[in-house]
């Protein structure tokens, strides 16, 4: 008996050892890639003022909705390449991999051609402030056609960390982040090398940012032949597209599902806060901005909750799994609780990076305190869906998202908005994201835990082409 617990003891220190080495380059890819994100908001606000901060921020919640296929895809083309990995079935792992970068640029093209006749319109339904509609129009549409790059960026980095390369995905990111602090204030200002485009510099820099990493990487894995490389040739990349579409969208397209809820409920949030004015506005842009730098990590813990999981199912190790949700549930508390009481203690610190206006810093500082110790339960619940997800099982966690946000996130932000005026406006997060934890934790405890985790591959997938 002494030594199965000793055996059960070390398995478990591998388990930490496997998962910080895999979370610790994760973790530093996501505050990167939330650095990169705010180094052009951070120069639109001291170049241009905080009504361009508030231009760019009034687009958000439509970028999330481009790019939540990118999101679907890639999240269901990782469960499965994990799963074949895990299996030791390396080339049904690279036809996923194909199939999914295949999928991203079709869907970004997609999402150019259909988004760009629309986004004036969009922003006017929203009740976009006079003052920031021009400007927010030209960012718009010019982030549209950067979004096949980020929607290719996102399916590789997700396929790269699904068979446990952490790496390179950090990489890609650190790589983001000086091009996008070099070129900003050039393109921004203008140099004299360079015209001086204004809001759209901004983008133009974010795009330079996601395309010269992805097609550094993307060579990379074709010249060393990488075992995960996609298919050089057209007409077997576009078979194996063929064949396991359905399966990816299968369980992409919950995935899809809830972050589009997620950009709706955002967009019909932002059209609530744009009515308190252009300072509101702007100070939604530093509170989504800085609540990346607290949920990111969270998220990634959950990632890689999902990548282990996914593995170990498709190994067939199933006390596996809930040591790997152990695990990732005292990371994630430990992470995401020191992170939103940083935030929390430095609010004036944190908001004075991106403007100086006393006004907006005030109102993102109330923000800050209002919402972001919350910020824990919802990476709680985000390791607990992760395992689900892993397993298939993604209509449940879709549900719960769904029911927290429009039964819950927007009534309650919309009664306190009228009870209590522009700072009312965030006391829906909170109350969200504890009932997404509450409801996945009962969930995990009464039903999943007792399921039979088989894998996918055997049961509804096929690569026989």
């Amino acid at each position: 008996m002494n030594e199965a617990v000793e055996q059960t003891s070390g398995a478990q220190a591998s388990l930490w050892v496997r998962l910080a080495l895999f979370t610790g380059p994760a973790l530093l890819d996501s505050v990167a890639q939330s650095a990169s994100g705010t180094i052009g908001t951070v120069w639109l606000g001291h170049l241009m003022g905080p009504y361009a901060l508030g231009a760019a921020t009034s687009f958000y919640p439509f970028l999330l909705l481009t790019i939540a296929c990118s999101i679907g895809l890639a999240n269901g083309a990782a469960i499965i390449t994990g799963q074949h990995y895990g299996a030791g079935a390396l080339d049904r792992a690279r036809d996923t991999m194909s199939a999914g970068l295949v999928m991203a640029l079709l869907a970004g093209i997609l999402t150019l051609v259909l988004g760009v006749p629309v986004t004036a319109p969009l922003l006017r339904f929203f009740h976009t402030p006079d003052a920031l509609l021009s400007d927010a129009m030209a960012y718009g549409r010019l982030m549209l056609c950067c979004v096949p790059l980020l929607m290719l960026r996102i399916v590789l980095a997700n396929e790269l960390r699904s068979i446990g390369n952490s790496r390179i995905p950090l990489l890609m990111t650190l790589a983001e982040i000086p091009l996008i602090a070099a070129s900003a204030p050039l393109l921004i200002s203008g140099t004299f090398l360079t015209p001086a485009f204004g809001i759209r510099g901004a983008v133009l820099a974010t795009g330079l940012g996601w395309g010269v990493p992805f097609f550094s990487v993307l060579f990379w894995m074709l010249i060393s032949r990488h075992p995960l490389a996609p298919h050089a040739g057209l007409r077997k990349t576009f078979e194996v597209t063929r064949v396991l579409l359905l399966p990816v969208l299968r369980l992409g397209i919950p995935s899809m599902a809830e972050v589009s809820a997620m950009a709706l409920a955002e967009a019909v949030l932002i059209g609530r806060i744009n009515r308190f004015g252009p300072d509101m506005t702007a100070a939604y842009g530093i509170f989504t901005q800085t609540l990346t730098y607290v949920d990111f990590p969270g998220m990634t813990i959950g990632m890689t909750v999902s990548v282990f999981c996914a593995q170990a199912i498709g190994g067939q190790r199933r006390d596996e799994v809930f040591r790997v949700i152990r695990c990732g549930l005292v990371m994630a508390l430990l992470v995401t609780g020191i992170l939103s009481l940083l935030v929390s203690v430095g609010g004036n610190w944190v908001a004075r990076m991106f403007t100086q206006d006393v006004a907006v810093i005030g109102l993102a500082v109330h923000a800050f305190r209002v919402v972001l110790w919350s910020s824990i339960f919802m990476a709680l619940a985000g390791v607990l869906n992760a395992a689900m997800r892993a397993s298939g099982n993604v209509v449940i966690p879709m549900g719960i998202l769904l029911l927290a946000i429009f039964c819950i996130e927007l009534p309650v932000g919309y009664m306190a908005a009228d009870r209590f005026g522009a700072p009312g406006v965030w006391f829906g997060y909170p109350a969200s994201f504890m009932s997404i934890f509450v409801l996945s934790g009962l969930y995990y405890a009464l039903f999943w835990r007792h399921k039979p985790l088989d894998p996918l591959h055997g049961r509804e997938l096929r690569s026989d082409v």
